[in-house]
């Protein structure tokens, strides 16, 4: 009985060994894929993913602000913002 138990005892040992160089190696195995995919993103010139989301919510702040200013100018004008009226100018000159 003795015996059996400290087989078992050895077999734990082993196992609960194993388990950890799997861990460690499991650790290992990620870090250095992430170094490997991290250089790849470097060398292939990838942008964050931080610096896009900041630069889309620029460019949609921006698009809104045109959106904006172009509904305010019909609104004014009557005009689109683009659109340059006719002089007065030119309009005696017609008549």
């Amino acid at each position: 009985m003795a015996q059996d138990s400290k087989i078992r005892d050895d077999i734990t040992n082993i196992a609960t060994g194993a388990l950890d160089i799997l861990g460690g190696l499991s650790r290992t195995i990620r870090e250095d894929l992430k170094v490997r995919v991290d250089d790849w993103a470097t060398r292939m010139d990838l942008v964050p993913r931080e610096d896009f989301d900041r630069a889309m919510a620029m460019i949609n702040a921006l698009q809104q602000r045109v959106a904006n200013l172009e509904s305010a100018g019909k609104t004014k004008t009557g005009t689109t913002a683009g659109a340059k009226p006719a002089s007065k100018k030119k309009a005696k000159k017609a008549a």
